[in-house]
């Protein structure tokens, strides 16, 4: 008698959220990937076992805003503003989740920030950043980085993300990998009217006429293509080809000529106005 095996369900996407809130944005994106890779969408509210160790300690105060005041911090005023939190953070989650007409899941952890962070990795195809990235996050990008390896990709959001409605964007550092960097960004865009464009970087002439002849041959006719070449890999100068293709989500390989190192992330995201969705090198085929 032949057994019969289960097809594997695929792997979510999965967005890590805090008590620090959720940029709007970054949920945006979140939803517009999972729908675009037609996967699940799942959130997981981290409730910082830090917080909860350091509320322990007699000497924990709680510090105002605006540094004024203080009182003495205790777990259970950490447990209340984290079941504040959490609840705040489901229902604007939901809302935007019935408005792409996309079903969500959301669950609580308590646990160590990066050990939350490595647990959705492990089970997730995008990881996406509630938070947005900052100057000073490094911290934050180290532990994003050290989880890329398990999964297709991180999306994450600087603060000066204002959309994520328009263009896919897709960089093409490899015209080797020409056709794996379509097929990504075609997959990614779906049926959007807004259509795709490209950002060549370094590309000679000939490089360039070589790329552009085969975006036509190898996309559909008819779609609306546009192209940028720029010879500088200037955050600032990537950032306004971005503006000027209409992009609402960038498309950039980890460790290409763009991204080379975790702290060019901070950089590039703090000139966006869009979303960045980071590809593990490998994974430019949209598979995990």
């Amino acid at each position: 008698m032949t057994t019969k095996r289960k097809t594997p369900r695929p792997r979510p996407v999965v967005l890590q959220v805090s008590a620090g809130g959720t940029n709007p944005v970054a949920l945006q994106a979140a939803l517009r990937v999972a729908r675009a890779l037609e996967r699940d969408f799942e959130s997981i509210f981290v409730e910082d076992d830090d917080l909860y160790s350091l509320a322990a300690m007699p000497f924990a105060r709680e510090i105002s805003a605006s540094g004024g005041r203080s009182r003495p911090l205790n777990q259970e005023q950490v447990a209340r503003q984290m079941r504040a939190a959490s609840s705040a953070a489901h229902r604007e989650i939901e809302r935007r989740a019935r408005e792409a007409d996309m079903p969500a899941r959301f669950a609580v952890v308590r646990d160590e920030p990066v050990h939350a962070m490595r647990e959705a990795s492990s089970k997730a195809s995008i990881l996406v950043l509630g938070e947005p990235v900052t100057p000073s996050g490094h911290r934050e990008l180290d532990m994003l980085m050290s989880c890329l390896a398990g999964v297709m990709g991180c999306l994450l959001v600087g603060t000066g993300a204002r959309r994520s409605k328009g263009r896919i964007v897709a960089v093409i550092d490899q015209p080797e990998r020409l056709e794996d960097i379509l097929k990504t960004a075609a997959r990614f865009a779906g049926k959007a009217p807004e259509g795709i464009g490209f950002i060549t970087l370094g590309q000679g002439l000939g490089a360039r006429r070589q790329i552009e002849a085969g975006i036509r041959k190898l996309l559909p006719s008819g779609l609306d293509v546009g192209v940028e070449a720029l010879s500088s890999e200037d955050p600032g100068f990537v950032a306004a080809a971005v503006q000027r293709l209409g992009g609402g989500l960038l498309i950039a390989r980890f460790g290409g000529p763009l991204i080379p190192r975790n702290e060019v992330i901070a950089r590039i995201t703090a000139q966006l106005d869009c979303p960045l969705l980071l590809l593990r090198t490998g994974a430019e085929n949209g598979e995990d």
